[in-house]
């Protein structure tokens, strides 16, 4: 082909136009800060992988008859008390009108943050110099669901840590699809060690029957009731004051729930027990399993400050982080 010979694009390629003005123009307002922004969610995202969260625990114990002390049988960690917010607000709009995280965004990366604080939970109970069993509540944002299974199995492989002392409380929430496929993830995770416990009974809306069907397929341990749940001022009258102990409305209830669970041949566990008054009640209504400031906390703290291999211990009241787990990164699954 000569020189002088023109190329023309091949059918469907739009060749770019030459603008010696376009090429001095710059950038605009707009594409600047979309590119501030993307860098700034780019810097948060990698300090949420890097930086391990920080674990609030609490001790379990088997509480058995009135003449026999607690036994110290575990620890949880608790919940977050910090809900996951919209970085853009109620303002924060796309093109579509829409939020750019939105409510589904924010529910999915609260959930993400469950399996971040169960990965980091399982790092540390794998260095506990006794094996006790760790427990480890969802929020509302992890359903019972197929990817759940993927998901812990990845953490307890990359931590090495046995299922058989896991145990995971999940909402009556995240059961709302209660299916076929639910209950033979369920039974796969059961099979393997892990048990299952139902949390926060009574504090929404609760289902006898779904207690019933996921307690007759044996894919339920025990059920978790709030003790400060009842003890608030709804189930209070002014004329009973602040007592420590529940009133006389909250204890029947407690009472007629823990007989329920008992029936089904589940474990009832009583939470949030910080004054003798509600470990009394507690014990008489039959509760054998509890957590709360009104047990000491000797045992706890014994188990939880054993030095970290590789590190020194804790310094200025922050703790190391652990090594980086190997395995696929959490953010790959839904």
């Amino acid at each position: 082909m000569a020189d002088h010979d023109i190329r023309l694009p091949s059918p469907g390629v739009h060749a770019p136009e030459f603008s010696p003005v376009g090429l001095s123009e710059e950038p605009s307002e707009a594409v600047l800060l979309q590119e501030s922004f993307a860098g700034t969610l780019r810097r948060r995202r990698a300090r949420q992988h890097v930086s391990p969260p920080f674990l609030r625990w609490q001790g379990r114990w088997h509480v058995p008859g009135r003449d026999k002390e607690p036994e110290f049988i575990g620890a949880a960690i608790e919940p977050p008390h910090v809900a996951v917010a919209d970085p853009l607000g109620a303002e924060g709009r796309t093109v579509s009108g829409r939020s750019a995280f939105g409510r589904r965004g924010a529910r999915r990366q609260a959930g993400m943050q469950d399996f971040m604080r169960l990965r980091q939970a399982c790092v540390e109970a794998g260095r506990w110099d006794r094996p006790l069993r760790l427990f480890v509540p969802f929020g509302e944002e992890v359903h019972a669901a197929e990817p759940l299974l993927g998901q812990v199995e990845d953490i307890l492989s990359a931590a090495h840590f046995p299922a058989g002392r896991l145990e995971i409380a999940m909402r009556e929430t995240a059961f709302e699809a209660f299916s076929v496929e639910t209950a033979y993830t369920l039974a796969v995770m059961r099979d393997s060690g892990i048990g299952f416990w139902l949390s926060h009974f009574g504090s929404g809306t609760s289902s006898l029957t779904l207690l019933h069907d996921l307690t007759g397929s044996g894919l339920l341990k025990g059920v978790s009731i709030d003790a400060q749940m009842l003890a608030g001022p709804a189930w209070r009258h002014e004329s009973e004051g602040e007592a420590e102990g529940l009133p006389a409305e909250a204890f029947s209830f407690l009472n007629g729930a823990v007989t329920a669970v008992m029936s089904l041949g589940l474990v009832a566990h009583l939470d949030n027990v910080n004054s003798p008054a509600l470990l009394r009640q507690g014990r008489e209504v039959g509760c054998r399993e509890m957590s709360g400031t009104v047990f000491d906390s000797a045992a706890l703290d014994e188990l939880l400050s054993v030095p970290r291999e590789g590190t020194g211990r804790r310094k200025m009241g922050r703790r190391a982080a652990p090594p980086p787990l190997p395995g696929p990164a959490l953010s790959g699954r839904t």
